[in-house]
């Protein structure tokens, strides 16, 4: 199974010699990008090849802790010291704490679960829709007291034939589904929804849901919340409308002071030729200069 999983993911792994030094494969994981390698060992055999035999695995880990010559001990670790094996009195604590202060909001699951969560709702069920609840909004009905835990052997969450106002749908772990007078059974796992049409007005079910053989994490969703959720959304959209829109200032097409160019209006008023006024004397000055040149011009010379 190991060896499918390293080739379903293409990640091979990685050997080291076991003389090789800490700085060098410190390089080497930094550089390939891994931080676990199997260390092995040359042993050579009379008229045989050498073979790489495994004698143990190194990981970044391992490297620190040689460079700052002192343990790394977290909670998972068995010993604090591997030559005097000494045990760890740390405990373990839960991920999820289950006991909250009051007025203290203890968030159940992890944030990429909520993700997944609001992001399953919004574009999977036509209720939970932008069209219906903002996401502002939706975000705010997630992050309130809606995640619940069903332990092993515990009571029913839907029963056939009892009016529910609420909608469920799991998040980890599996429930058991009874169907029909037969009572058969099937497991649903994360992401099944039940009772939706609750949130609408009184809903009776049809089916049983019971725990099952695991732990469950489920979204319980009252209708009381549902609507105090859309109404938010509409007041929102109100503000919006009433808000007036606010004037779009656009700069005028100047020509900067700075700059060499000049306007496409003065190069046009460039090219127009206007018209200057004539002056007598200037006039018989070009006059006599015209002459003078058209004659030289000629074959014959005019003198005055």
């Amino acid at each position: 199974p190991l060896e499918s999983v390293i080739k379903f993911y293409n990640h091979t792994a990685h050997k080291v010699l076991g003389d090789m030094k800490v700085l060098r494969l410190m390089q080497d994981f930094m550089t390939e990008r891994y931080h676990m390698a199997i260390v092995a060992d040359v042993q050579e055999k009379e008229d045989l090849d050498p073979v790489y035999v495994p004698i143990g695995v190194v990981t970044l880990e391992d490297i620190i802790e040689e460079i700052i010559q002192q343990e790394i001990v977290d909670e998972t670790d068995a010993y604090v010291n591997n030559d005097f094996k000494k045990k760890n009195e740390k405990k373990f604590l839960p991920l999820i704490p289950i006991k909250k202060k009051e007025d203290e909001h203890v968030m159940k699951i992890s944030p990429q679960l909520e993700l997944a969560t609001f992001t399953y709702l919004s574009t999977q069920i036509p209720e939970f829709s932008e069209e219906n609840i903002s996401a502002n909004v939706l975000h705010k009905l997630l992050r309130q007291d809606v995640i619940k835990e069903v332990e092993v052997g515990g009571k029913p969450i839907i029963e056939t034939g009892k009016t529910v106002d609420f909608m469920a749908m799991i998040l980890t772990g599996e429930l058991k589904i009874e169907v029909g007078r037969e009572k058969m059974i099937f497991v649903q796992g994360p992401f099944s929804t039940f009772c939706i049409p609750a949130l609408a007005g009184p809903y009776v079910p049809d089916i049983t849901v019971v725990p099952s053989d695991v732990p469950c994490q489920y979204l319980c969703i009252q209708r009381d919340a549902y609507r105090r959720a859309i109404e938010a959304t509409a007041m929102t959209n109100e503000e919006q409308k009433d808000r007036p829109t606010p004037p779009v200032f656009r700069p005028l097409n100047r020509p900067s002071c700075d700059s060499g160019r000049s306007s496409p209006r003065r190069r046009s008023e460039r090219s127009i030729k206007h018209p200057v006024e004539s002056d007598p004397e200037s006039e018989g000055a070009h006059g006599e200069k015209d002459a003078l040149i058209s004659s030289e011009n000629g074959d014959d010379v005019t003198k005055v």
